[in-house]
């Protein structure tokens, strides 16, 4: 059995099923892109956090091997498994997530965004992901600098009622704010590929996928250091802290105002390529033959 992202929703409970399956003789493993339920419960709807807990804790306690998606979430699982009075050893690897979208995309960005330089935010629209950050930027800097914009590209998650109402209400609203909602794989390498920055505010990642988009498609990517961002972005990324709206003006704004600092941030990322999820699932293959290979020797 190897359990991938929400099987936290499957009826069959983990609790029950996992000791009923190892006793069958049946290996078991999982894929563990974070344990931010847990640490963060405040960021998720209740019946989440109340189903991944004992979904979480029923693999630290019974699984063969886990693969991590970050050294991040890696260190995360262990010291939860720790503080729950787990004592075995935890077996497993990272293994990075594939990023590959189209790499080209349009030729020209979406008409309707032509002459504006635009910050790209990816994501979908939680506490978590701390959009109202992007927000704040473009308060700050869109009477300096009219020709910004922000484009948001996300599905309405939970928990934002506020900023979807700031959206709405923004009086540059279709203009210097957009919320794209859901699209396409070669709609958002257009928008990578056209972007004048990325920004990644997120207060918590497992990864940090749109970072290595970003980069991909060779934008300049300003990012949260929360969680596992930094690991995604290395030192190809500029950071700032997610509450820390000063330095994330004064990143932004030293784009705006120097061109030769933004064309050296493009230079650095010329020719890059993301991870592909080809390689992701010949990582996976891998682990799961050894996960195998070390339960039943």
């Amino acid at each position: 059995l190897f359990d991938l992202e929400a099987c936290w929703e499957d009826p069959a409970r983990r609790t029950d099923l996992l000791p009923r399956l190892a006793r069958g003789g049946v290996t078991t493993t999982a894929l563990v892109a974070d344990v931010m339920p847990v640490m963060f419960p405040e960021w998720f709807r209740p019946g989440t956090v109340e189903r991944f807990g004992p979904f979480i804790e029923a693999h630290l306690r019974h699984s063969a091997a886990f693969a991590w998606i970050s050294r991040r979430t890696e260190a995360d699982t262990r010291d939860l498994a720790r503080s729950l009075g787990i004592a075995r050893e935890l077996r497993g690897r990272v293994i990075t997530l594939g990023s590959d979208l189209p790499t080209a995309g349009s030729e020209g960005p979406p008409p309707d965004l032509a002459g504006r330089r635009y910050l790209l935010c990816v994501a979908t629209l939680e506490p978590r992901k701390n959009q109202a950050l992007a927000l704040d930027l473009t308060d700050r800097l869109r009477h300096r600098y009219p020709d910004l914009a922000v484009v948001r590209v996300g599905r309405l998650g939970w928990g934002v009622d506020d900023l979807v109402a700031r959206i709405d209400d923004h009086p540059a609203r279709g203009g210097g704010v957009r919320w794209l909602g859901s699209v396409t794989d070669h709609e958002l390498a257009t928008l990578y590929r056209h972007a004048f920055l990325a920004v990644v505010p997120s207060r918590y990642e497992g990864f940090g996928v749109p970072v290595v988009e970003a980069l991909a498609h060779g934008t300049p990517t300003i990012s949260s250091d929360g969680g596992a961002l930094a690991e995604a972005g290395g030192d190809l990324v500029e950071y700032a802290g997610p509450d820390d709206i000063d330095r994330w003006v004064a990143l932004v704004e030293r784009h705006l105002s120097d061109p030769a600092h933004h064309e050296a941030a493009r230079r650095v990322l010329a020719g890059r390529s993301a991870p592909t999820w080809d390689a992701t699932a010949a990582a996976v293959e891998e682990f799961l033959v050894d996960a195998l290979a070390e339960a039943r020797p």
